[in-house]
């Protein structure tokens, strides 16, 4: 059974917070947390780390063929997917029938037709969003994009070699960077070889971490509250788009705190808390867009002070993540798992 790493869990919880904060402020304004875009960067290399962590030696062995893994992996991702992007068509696309400031409904429909196919459809969006009733859910398209290609070189993919993708990739992103545009945060299709760059490097850095030796693991609730505070003070104090900043953290600073938290583990109140949030993470991250949409359409009828609405907002996704993680999320992929995978063994461990 897949070991799994409930710091890591953790850490991906907090990222996904801070990721909510920065959108949730971008709608209330001011802006707050800029630099927290880079999460993302973060989240891939995570992805990459515990994507090998449980399927690497089958997939180098050929044990796990590249269609079961893909077919995994989607089931893994699909059902929250679909989630959010059915809450943020619910929200969108009534309103395109009166104010298309947002997009034409039927071009909406169309493309929440294609993005329950996982199809990005940028050319029905009036701002080429790859979904545009849920904008977020463009970083998934990106880790399917890894993911395929992981799975069909991992037969192939010595370390040596694996070194040698990573360093290119690296020089690939530097590139990206600091040349080709490097205030990169709007995920529409005109950036894609800024999106290919991150998670090209990002996902194979964390496939690397997992074959590489890790410090001795020792168990501390408080080493692990500080490696939250950390990741968490990084993301809200980053400067937005500053392009040596953003080249750093994803070269060295994100593969080196999960490579920290490899190393630590919680022991008692850390332990739930860390599992909570890890269970939470990524219905945080794909659902909270339009949850902010809905609770705000609400909210903006009172009148509340800003702070309030952090208040408010902000412990409801939270609630509303577990629950979509219990009652849908574990639910379906069960039923997919049942359906479409011929062993039908347990679920992957591996969650991003």
């Amino acid at each position: 059974m897949t070991r799994r790493y409930l710091t890591l869990d953790g850490m991906r919880g907090v990222a996904a917070l801070l990721v909510v904060v920065f959108h949730l402020s971008g709608m209330l304004k001011p802006q707050i947390f800029e630099g927290a875009y880079l999460a993302v960067d973060f989240f891939f290399v995570l992805s990459g780390f515990v994507i090998a962590e449980a399927y690497d030696g089958v997939l180098r062995s050929r044990v796990m063929s590249a269609r079961d893994f893909i077919t995994r992996r989607v089931i893994r991702l699909w059902p929250l997917f679909i989630l959010g992007l059915l809450l943020g068509a619910l929200y969108f696309v009534p309103r395109a029938f009166f104010n298309p400031v947002n997009g034409e409904p039927l071009p909406l429909m169309a493309g929440v037709a294609l993005g329950a196919a996982l199809i990005p459809t940028p050319w029905l969006s009036p701002t080429h969003q790859l979904y545009a009733v849920n904008i977020p859910a463009w970083s998934l398209f990106y880790e399917l994009v890894a993911n395929l290609l992981y799975c069909l070189i991992a037969p192939y993919l010595t370390t040596r070699r694996l070194i040698g993708l990573v360093l290119v990739a690296a020089v690939a992103l530097a590139a990206v960077a600091l040349w080709l545009e490097p205030t990169f945060i709007d995920p529409d299709v005109l950036n894609y070889t800024r999106a290919l760059a991150r998670v090209m490097f990002a996902f194979f850095a964390g496939v690397l971490l997992q074959r590489m030796p890790r410090p001795t693991e020792r168990a501390a609730d408080r080493a692990v509250l500080v490696l939250f505070a950390i990741l968490g003070l990084f993301l809200a104090l980053a400067p937005a788009a500053n392009p040596w900043f953003d080249l750093i953290s994803r070269l060295i600073a994100f593969p080196a705190l999960v490579w920290l938290g490899t190393a630590i583990e919680p022991v008692r109140l850390m332990t739930g808390i860390s599992r909570t949030l890890g269970a939470a993470s990524y219905a945080i991250y794909i659902l909270h867009v339009p949850l902010i949409r809905w609770l705000l359409l609400g909210l903006n009828r009172v009148h509340l002070p800003p702070i309030v609405d952090y208040l408010i907002i902000v412990p409801v996704i939270v609630a509303a993540a577990l629950l979509a993680d219990r009652l849908w999320d574990i639910p379906v992929r069960r039923w997919l798992s049942a359906r479409f995978l011929r062993a039908r063994p347990a679920l992957a461990s591996a969650a991003t």
